[in-house]
């Protein structure tokens, strides 16, 4: 082969190279898209999924009743076991053939009597620090104990108190001062207002899906359809509040009302509207299964205002009123 010739086939390999390491640049951009496409419908579809599943994720139920029959702490009784030790220690002593040798049999007798006048102290000071314990066990044992026992009898200040440090957190966002919720506690029930989102605060106004080439594909969500996924969102969001509740107090019912910011045509303001209000019994709650139903489905097992269409989504319902049987 000639030198020129030489020259032509070392450009010609140049140029494959380059060629090459284009085509795996492009592969590899080409996967690093389909990842993406394919984490971002994930992210979509987890994302959906979650809205309408917030009635299965709830808190376990506080066993009151388990709270109240707990035992109260063991107070601790005084022992000189130090002292015994260290007598026992000094009467069981015999000097070994080392100690006779060098003299250290003095020494040893008189540090375990010292250990002997000592020991009263650490076994005083061993039952101090023992009942400063049980004190303090003592002390949460009897606050725990006077408030399950007020829970049980339906105190409705201690149901208050649950109400507020229990269950609000559990519907407070990050970004959020305040908490969802309102409660009032009546003798029989609760009456509980849940602020909500509204539908474009929650709801995309897209659905996204992917190619058979596993491209990512955008298309605007019809409103039928997102109308129905912000019902299912409401109704998911308003059984988990329900569930919560019930799960931290024993009140036998719940009186909920859904309301979001919309226009009052009859005084032109932006004003709270009731979209869904609902007399819950626990009774009822408690037979349904809640990681089979379909959350805007399940309003029926309830007496419940809620008045919603497709086109229309949601539309302003007077609040439901206790029976008259409720005192």
């Amino acid at each position: 082969m000639t030198f020129k010739g030489f020259l032509r086939e070392l450009e010609r390999a140049q140029r494959q190279a380059i060629k090459e390491q284009e085509r795996a640049r492009k592969q590899q951009l080409k996967e690093q898209e389909w990842l993406n496409a394919q984490e971002q419908f994930e992210n979509y579809q987890e994302f959906i999924q979650a809205i309408k599943s917030l009635h299965k994720q709830i808190p376990n139920a506080i066993n009151w009743q388990e709270i109240n029959n707990k035992k109260p702490p063991v107070k601790p009784v005084f022992s000189n076991k130090t002292e015994k030790v260290a007598k026992a220690k000094l009467k069981n002593y015999v000097p070994s053939f080392w100690d006779k040798l060098f003299g250290l049999t003095s020494k040893k007798i008189n540090k375990m009597e010292r250990e002997i006048q000592d020991a009263p102290a650490k076994d005083k000071a061993i039952f101090d620090e023992e009942m400063g314990k049980y004190e303090q066990a003592y002390a949460k044992w009897q606050e725990m104990h006077e408030f399950s026992a007020a829970i049980l009898t339906g105190n409705i200040p201690a149901y208050q108190q649950v109400f507020e440090e229990l269950c609000l957190p559990c519907f407070k966002e990050a970004e959020e001062k305040e908490s969802p919720l309102r409660g009032e506690f009546q003798k029989q029930y609760l009456l509980v207002n849940i602020m909500v989102k509204n539908i474009d605060n929650i709801i995309p106004t897209y659905v996204l899906s992917l190619t058979s080439t596993g491209k990512l594909s955008r298309k605007n969500m019809p409103i039928s359809k997102r109308n129905e996924l912000y019902q299912d969102y409401i109704c998911s969001y308003f059984l988990a509040v329900i569930r919560t509740i019930f799960a931290a107090i024993p009140v036998p019912a719940v009186l909920a009302n859904a309301k979001i910011e919309g226009l009052n045509t009859a005084t032109g303001k932006i004003e709270p509207q009731v979209i869904v209000s609902a007399w819950i019994p626990r009774e009822t709650l408690d037979k349904i299964n809640f990681d089979l139903i379909d959350p805007s489905d399940c309003m029926k097992n309830f007496i419940c205002n809620m008045k919603f269409s497709k086109t229309k989504g949601f539309v302003p319902v007077q609040p439901v009123l206790p029976p008259v049987d409720i005192g």
